[in-house]
């Protein structure tokens, strides 16, 4: 027997390390995707939420992970693009992902709901009424909250979450806001937001949006929107004021800052001065700015303007 002992021993020591890379092969892709996670936690609570989606997209490439974990890692990163972003398209896209991957899990309902949004919020109407028809089926639950979400609100079994309502405070000008940082001013905007949703329900039951007029209405406000980021990226976003453009401004234009108090002029200093100074010359620069682009927009456009059927003889 202790002939054979080395030999079994040797055995032994081999089978623990074959046992032992086995189950770090196994750990491996887990140890990884928690750190990934972690990571994206990071870039989420920073505000880098396409760097966030991105990362997501790439935890879906890890070797050993089943089925079910890419459907989940593909939704998560849908609602990124959806909620943070409003990248309609990616998020669409990761939503059709998840479809294929796991057509039979728990998601479907959340994942067809969000699918008819994008494509209504990428204007294709006609397509999001299809899906809606395709997916839609009698008995199903719509609009159900996530697991451990709270519930603010319900219309019918659809259940609105604080998350979606601080979405939607979040997604106003930050001067309105303000006006609804505390609770009862919340509520007042949770009752405005229900009624709109009811609102636009029953004008979609009406058929509403293929109303010739409110599509037409609509394509107007969309270049209107798309020309102002445009205007804001061309001109308003160039505009740089220093303070020595100020202090200049405000010496060859002294007189433009002299009050009048009790019958008594007073010269306004630079101090005192200075938001207005500002103002003026950023006015002024955009003017300035537009007036360029404009022109720069015409000769690039090759466009040739009959201003002598304008004027009279």
């Amino acid at each position: 027997m202790k002939k054979y002992l080395p030999y079994i021993l040797s055995v032994i020591i081999i089978v623990m390390l074959v046992l032992v890379f086995i189950q770090q092969k196994k750990l491996g892709p887990a140890l990884d995707m928690e750190k990934r996670k972690e990571y994206v936690n990071s870039l989420l609570n920073k505000g880098l939420y396409r760097k966030a989606a991105e990362v997501y997209e790439s935890l879906t490439e890890i070797p050993g992970l089943s089925v079910r974990q890419r459907a989940n890692l593909s939704y998560l990163t849908g609602d990124i693009y959806m909620e943070n972003l409003r990248d309609y398209e990616n998020a669409l896209a990761a939503y059709l992902k998840v479809r294929v991957l796991a057509p039979n899990s728990g998601l479907m309902d959340e994942v067809n709901q969000k699918s008819v949004e994008c494509l209504e919020r990428l204007g294709r109407s006609l397509d999001a009424q299809l899906e809606m028809e395709q997916y839609t089926t009698p008995g199903k639950k719509k609009g159900k909250a996530p697991r451990g979400a709270v519930i603010v609100a319900k219309i019918g079994e659809r259940e609105i979450t604080m998350d979606e309502l601080q979405r939607k405070i979040g997604e106003l000008p930050v001067y309105y806001q303000e006006m609804f940082e505390d609770e009862e001013k919340q509520l007042e905007f949770l009752q405005q937001y229900i009624a709109g949703e009811l609102f636009y329900e029953k004008a979609k039951r009406k058929g509403y949006d293929r109303d010739k007029d409110i599509i037409s209405q609509a394509f107007e406000a969309k270049k209107a929107a798309m020309m102002q980021k445009l205007i804001k990226e061309e001109v308003q976003d160039k505009i740089s004021i220093t303070n020595k453009e100020i202090e200049l401004y405000y010496e060859s234009h002294r007189d433009d800052y002299v009050e009048n108090k009790d019958g008594a002029e007073r010269q306004k200093s630079l101090e005192e001065a200075g938001n207005n100074v500002r103002t003026t010359l950023t006015k002024e620069k955009q003017e300035e700015l537009m007036k360029d682009f404009m022109m720069k927009s015409f000769i690039s456009g090759n466009v040739k303007i009959y201003d002598d059927l304008f004027v009279k003889d």
